[in-house]
């Protein structure tokens, strides 16, 4: 189907980037934003990756230097997270609020990109709700922000051709490095096919190429400056995380690839619907966005070319990779943005389909991921999780295990001496955060089995901290034995069970455990 052409929008839309036509995408998707955070900011507390996020940027407001100091995705959101600690304190609902506003920032630029295509108001409001559902969880902003603002600065590379554009294109590249190297290297690929897509149309420029050479080099300097300026910095970026996952060859926990048909030999009795709709997904979303990619190629410089369709389709089509790598609601969501805004360029041209396409949109969004990430489930946190706790200034009402976990976390730390702290291993990074102490290890959270090495390093670094009480997780990641804490770290766990005894406590969650160690008493125990 064609795209919606300005003569058939029934309401006007301004396809220039004038202050009036960005206006509207502007608040709307600060409402959106807004709505998302005032109807959760208070509910549910992850523990490992929210905590694993949250601890980290509480380190860098202090002072402390990602990659270098404690193990963390890479710098850019811990700055921006401090940044709003800034104003509002270190505390949960604070990164809340730096997420919501780089949820703002990326829903803004998605919009703007997605509005040539909409005949009105109402279709761009549906597609801002289905792109906010599927950023969820919060933690997951900033990744899923990313793609969206990717989309806008190829449709200005297509659009315009120039030099500035080709500058700013390799700049978004280029600071993508320093929110996640991952998303450089997707958005190096999306541009690389984009330019190839510009190249066929106009002709190879070398003046082109070079002003985004020189916008990947711009956006790239802060992180140039923390190699250059923080000793140490470059140790923990390149030896101690990314030659592991070069080395490995994965960048996850893999999950086997949910197929449609994988579900229907099961009986009706035992599909999940959600499942089955993720299947769906897993094989609609390749072939629509390798489908509106031939098509872009074929239609380069002829009539029917649609550059918002091209920008979302060459942009998408890496990030399949974040997906694949582990294919469950969470990374599905940071790859569709993409799907979703050439989706909606395609919506075809009279009001009544278009209308009829944003519901099926919003329904299918609201069914799947909606219902996989609890979204429902938070404006009715009073009910499912009843048990609020304080965490710093902040009132969090979370599951009872988790309510347990904090207030034991706490109790142990009004146990510890002036400058001590506890272990929380391997899975809970958010007890440091919620109590507002420093891990005693760089390793914050591991998933992965260590070599011998790390876990003796691991050892050293409790025994220098003077470590007398660990909260142990032996959970089995995935379902997964040997993702157990005592198979992926056999002889961390050996000196454990050596020089800790295991304290019973009550209402503790399966497979979490605490121990303690008095000086020259170690204990024999097996969790």
């Amino acid at each position: 189907m064609a795209p919606v052409r300005d003569s058939q929008r029934l309401e006007t839309i301004p396809a220039g980037a004038s202050a009036q036509g960005a206006l509207f995408p502007f608040l709307l998707s600060g409402i959106i934003a807004l709505a998302f955070f005032a109807l959760k900011h208070g509910s549910v507390f992850n523990l490992s990756d929210e905590g694993y996020l949250w601890y980290g940027a509480q380190r860098t407001f202090a002072g402390e230097v990602p990659l270098r100091d404690f193990r963390s995705y890479d710098p850019g959101r811990y700055y921006w997270a401090a940044l709003c600690f800034k104003f509002l304190g270190p505390g949960l609902v604070s990164l809340r609020v730096s997420e919501a506003f780089f949820q703002w920032l990326g829903l803004f630029l998605g919009l703007l990109a997605a509005r040539r295509a909409a005949s009105s108001r109402l279709e761009l409001a549906v597609l801002g709700v289905v792109l906010a559902l599927w950023m969820e969880p919060d933690y997951k902003y900033f990744d899923c922000a990313i793609p969206c603002a990717a989309v806008y600065a190829g449709l200005k590379l297509l659009e315009k051709a120039d030099g500035w554009s080709s500058w700013a294109a390799g700049t978004v590249a280029g600071l993508a490095v320093f929110l996640g190297r991952n998303h450089g290297l997707y958005l190096l690929a999306a541009f690389t096919l984009l330019g190839f897509c510009l190249s066929l149309r106009d002709g190879f420029s070398g003046k082109k190429l070079g002003f985004c050479g020189f916008g990947l080099l711009c956006g790239t300097l802060p992180l140039a400056g923390m190699i250059l300026g923080y000793p140490g910095f470059w140790e923990g970026f390149w030896s101690k995380s990314t030659l592991p996952i070069l080395r490995s060859g994965k960048t996850n926990l893999a999950l086997p690839l949910p197929w449609p048909w994988t579900h229907f030999h099961l009986g009706l009795e035992s599909m999940d619907g959600a499942d089955t709709a993720l299947g769906l997904f897993t094989l609609g979303v390749p072939l629509a966005l390798l489908y509106w990619a031939f098509q872009s190629f074929r239609r380069m410089g002829k009539d029917g070319f649609d550059p918002l369709l091209a920008s979302s389709a060459l942009t998408g089509l890496p990030y399949l990779h974040y997906y694949f790598s582990r294919a469950d609601y969470e990374h599905l969501g940071v790859a569709i943005g993409p799907f979703w805004i050439a989706a909606f360029s395609q919506w075809g041209c009279r009001p009544r389909a278009r209308l009829l396409a944003a519901v099926l949109a919003l329904a299918t969004t609201l069914a799947t991921a909606g219902v996989k990430s609890d979204f429902f489930f938070y404006w009715n946190a009073k009910a499912h999780w009843p048990f609020p706790v304080e965490l710093g200034r902040d009132v969090i009402r979370v599951p009872a295990w988790e309510a347990v976990m904090v207030k034991l976390a706490e109790s142990v730390k009004a146990r510890l001496p002036a400058e001590e702290t506890f272990l929380a291993y391997p899975h809970f990074p958010g007890l440091y955060a919620a109590c507002g102490l420093k891990s005693p290890t760089w390793e914050i959270y591991d998933l992965f089995p260590e070599s011998r090495e790390e876990q003796e390093q691991v050892i050293q670094e409790i025994q220098k901290a003077r470590v007398h009480w660990a909260f142990i997780d032996n959970e089995a990641i995935d379902g997964r034995d040997d993702l157990r804490f005592q198979n992926t770290n056999p002889i961390f766990c050996a000196y454990l069970l050596s020089h800790f005894k295991r304290v019973n406590v009550p209402f503790l969650p399966p497979d979490c455990y605490l121990f303690f160690r008095e000086a020259g008493a170690p204990a024999q125990a097996r969790p």
